[in-house]
């Protein structure tokens, strides 16, 4: 299109701030502004009086009013006042208003106040409902219980007796709840007052209660009159029972003293457990004894004596030591003699041999008219006296601290072999005739004890160093890899230490020569090399910032040389602590000493060169001359 043709400036000009047009123009737009806004600053000045209403919080007002406990009257008042202020308002607030030539709708206000107004005159009438449902529900429930009390029946004098008592106090109580319905009945007429319509729950229950307690009163006498009948029907239940109980400790007595008629020791398992009902029974005869006791003090009775019930209670006690402890002496020998040694409670043993005796003692002095129970109870004394010498055997067998090495000093001593307790018959033993090293094969024991105070310190403190690492850390300073070492570290290497001189001087540390040996040489040198490392660390630190700065490799050319090599086992002692956790062998290994030992080496000649470095000049020919 050839015959278009454009404008010399290919763009368009804005209209600049200065221009008069436009300075008038913008100020013309503010003072029209500020005219339109008057209208809506009148509006709010004549709505200003109703912020009040229309910024309330109805559930923080109605909570703080229940705070202060308020009477049907406040209320009253209250709503009076407020149902008023909306009429008031209802009034004053028109539907629409002029301010100047704008006719305003505000309807929507007007309403939104009204409601507000409603609602919370409703709130108020609704919070002092729910407190008057309360009380109400309170007093229910108190009736609810009286009359459950006062209609349940009991077999129990005490029940009967503590219900009598109760009985008694009724008019009081239920004068007192007649009273709190009275009040809330009263509170309720400011509900009628006001047309506010109250729940049909409420009503029946308001009126339930308030004829509840006449109901109760009745109940209350009739239950006068049944609990006397109960009280004379228990009074002949509680002498039926006297008799009884008279009948079965008559019974008791006859089975007790037929335990004499057992003889036999093989079945001591059977008559332990007739001596265990007959023992129950005996308890369970006490029992109902005291409660007939308890119950003869209610009816103002004299107390039955228990003097038969006392004796039977003493005269099974000897029956029941004598077989009780057959009984446990059989299951202990059928345990050592049948299985093996693994399944044997030395407790046990211990305590039936020593315990045993004394009360097989007592029992033989007691059946001493009885032969034929008498010769049971010195049969089984003679077998835990013969038995007796053999305890300290079988806990020597039974030891967890017995090595290889103990069971095999056994079998030497034996002249047969003596494996370990898991596998072991202790009646073969007996066979092959161990009782007769039962001396020997105590000390055994012993040591081994004492060997294992030994062996459980040294395990003790490997698993004690174990716990224990070298930390690598970063020296952001000097952009460097350094070693963390605890304080408490070196504390428990000390305390090792003196323990390992403790074990060194016990008397029974042979077994362990070796062991201690390599743990003593590892434990010092661990701390010998610890603290050359760190003594090498903090000496290594404080050089770095000589040999960082660019001069130091050409005005120092052959120290510096000799900190690279410082360097280069610096990385590898890094290297070392990063590769092992175990601190001891670390700090042990011939490597980690050797590297310390020559770092330590450079160190020393380090300082020296940098000394003579530092030396003023002319000081040496000073000194030559």
């Amino acid at each position: 299109m050839p015959q278009m043709q454009f404008a010399a400036l290919g763009y368009l000009h804005g209209v600049e701030e200065s221009e008069g047009e436009m300075i008038e123009l913008a100020h013309s737009l503010v003072k029209y502004t500020k005219l339109i806004l008057l209208p809506l600053e009148s509006y709010i000045r004549k709505y200003e009086k109703y912020r009040e209403v229309w910024s309330l919080d109805i559930t923080s007002y109605v909570k703080k009013l229940e705070e202060s406990d308020p009477t049907a009257q406040d209320i009253r008042k209250l709503v009076e006042q407020n149902t008023r202020h909306m009429e008031q308002l209802e009034k004053e607030i028109p539907t629409d208003i002029k301010i100047t030539a704008f006719r305003v709708v505000v309807e929507q206000v007007r309403d939104g106040i009204l409601k507000k107004k409603k609602n919370l005159i409703n709130s108020i009438m609704d919070s002092y409902a729910f407190k008057l449902r309360k009380i109400i529900q309170k007093v229910q429930k108190d009736f609810g219980e009286m009359e459950k009390k006062l209609t349940t029946r009991s077999d129990d004098i005490e029940e009967v007796m503590a219900l009598k008592g109760y009985v008694e106090i009724v008019p009081s109580l239920a004068a007192r709840l007649e009273s709190t319905t009275g009040a809330a009945i009263k509170d309720y007429e400011v509900f009628d007052h006001f047309l506010y319509q109250v729940s049909n729950e409420d009503v029946n229950a308001k009126w339930q209660c308030a004829i509840a307690s006449n109901r109760i009163l009745r109940l209350g006498r009739e239950a006068t009159k049944w609990l006397e009948e109960d009280y004379d029907r228990l009074l002949k239940v509680q002498q039926g029972d006297l008799s009884s109980l008279s009948d079965q400790v008559d019974s008791a007595t006859l089975t007790v003293a037929g335990l004499v008629a057992f003889t036999e020791l093989e079945k001591a398992q059977d008559v332990c457990q007739e001596i265990k009902k007959i023992w129950k029974n005996i308890k369970d005869l006490q029992e109902q004894s005291s409660l007939l006791n308890r119950r003869q003090k209610i009816f103002g009775l004299p107390l039955a004596q228990n003097e038969a019930l006392n004796r039977l209670a003493r005269d099974i006690e000897p029956f029941k030591n004598l077989w009780f402890t057959a009984s446990d002496w059989l299951t202990v020998q059928e345990t050592l003699f049948s299985g093996t040694l693994d399944k044997v409670d030395i407790d046990q043993v211990t305590k039936v041999i020593h315990d045993g005796g004394k009360v097989i003692g007592r029992c033989i002095k007691y059946f001493a008219g009885a032969d034929q129970i008498q010769h049971i109870a010195k049969s089984i004394k003679h077998q835990l006296e013969e038995f007796k010498p053999l305890v300290p055997l079988v806990s020597t067998l039974k030891k967890a601290e017995m090595r290889q090495r103990h069971w095999q000093a056994m079998s030497d001593i034996c002249g047969f072999t003596v494996v370990e307790r898991a596998g072991q018959n202790f009646k073969k033993l007996l066979e092959q005739g161990i009782s007769e090293h039962v001396k020997e094969i105590t000390e055994i024991g012993e040591l081994a004890t004492k060997e294992y105070e030994v062996e459980f310190a040294l395990n003790k403190m490997n698993i004690g160093i174990s716990h224990h690492q070298i930390e690598i850390s970063f020296d952001s300073h000097l952009k460097v890899p350094i070693v963390v070492i605890y304080e408490d570290t070196l504390d428990t290497i000390d305390e090792y230490i003196e323990i390992t001189n403790d074990i060194l001087k016990n008397p029974y540390n042979a077994a362990f020569q070796e062991k201690l040996s390599v743990w003593d040489k590892k434990i010092r040198l661990s701390k010998v090399n610890l603290e050359l490392w760190i003594d090498n660390q903090d000496q290594w630190l404080d050089i770095q910032p000589t040999f960082l700065v660019p001069q130091a490799a050409t005005k120092l050319q052959v120290t510096f040389k000799i900190y690279e090599k410082m360097q280069r086992i610096w990385r590898r002692l890094i290297r070392l602590a990063r590769d092992n956790s175990d601190i001891l062998e670390l700090l042990s290994e011939n490597t980690t000493m050797a590297s310390l030992q020559q770092f330590a080496n450079l160190l020393t000649v380090i300082h020296k060169s940098l000394a003579e470095y530092m030396k003023p000049k002319g000081s040496d020919e000073s000194d030559d001359d």
